[in-house]
């Protein structure tokens, strides 16, 4: 999925004029928004990430926890 998730961004930004950083922020989080919850990917079934995350939560939350990793010594 990243693969095809980075193909279409360079695509989207090739193909849209951005005057400015604020408005390529602003169209990178709406591509990322649209990917997420609209784009159904063939991999994971034809669902959307989002949709396989949902799955993923349902059969084990604790892997979305974050763990605190200390570096050695403290």
């Amino acid at each position: 999925m990243v693969e095809r998730f980075d193909g279409l961004i360079g695509d989207v930004l090739q193909s849209h004029h951005l005057q400015s950083g604020e408005e390529m922020e602003a169209t990178l989080q709406r591509y990322v928004w649209l990917y997420n919850r609209q784009l159904p990917q063939l991999a994971p079934g034809n669902e959307t990430p989002l949709q396989v995350m949902k799955k993923w939560y349902k059969v084990d939350w604790q892997l979305f926890v974050k763990k605190s990793v200390l570096p050695c010594g403290i």
